[in-house]
């Protein structure tokens, strides 16, 4: 599951304190949490996209974007997939598979890291902060 919420610090005062409140510490984080989502859903909400970075002058590199085509066809979802080739004289060059979106299930992580190593696979964050933000102040009746 996906946990999103507020981390803060609490203000701690001293014993003596707590009347005036006028020396206060900094405590311990806290973490207040606000929504909670299954993992498959939460990254087709949260991320832009998922990239994979392959290497052009690997020999195997055909074989590699068949099988990760294959795969993305067998788990069909939301969740945009990226192909991002490095050549050899540093350009990378990033290329959308289509309208072929996958499924973020834990398999599908499975099965793309026997494609590919675990840190070619990378997601990229879309700019929200929350699926669904609660309001800050409720209307009061």
């Amino acid at each position: 599951a996906v946990v999103c919420g507020e981390v803060s610090r609490r203000v701690d005062y001293a014993d003596d304190d707590k009347v005036t409140r006028k020396k206060p510490s900094v405590g311990d984080y806290s973490f207040t949490p606000r929504e909670a989502y299954p993992f498959e859903e939460a990254v087709v909400r949260l991320c832009s996209r998922l990239k994979v970075s392959l290497d052009y002058a690997d020999p195997a590199l055909e074989e590699k974007t068949r099988r990760i085509s294959n795969l993305v066809a067998s788990y069909p979802g939301g969740l945009k997939v990226v192909l991002s080739f490095s050549y050899p004289d540093g350009h990378v060059v990033d290329v959308e598979m289509g309208e072929a979106r996958a499924n973020p299930t834990m398999e599908f992580f499975s099965s793309l890291g026997k494609i590919v190593s675990q840190k070619s696979i990378s997601i990229d964050p879309s700019d929200k902060t929350y699926l669904d933000p609660p309001r800050r102040f409720p209307d009061r009746a």
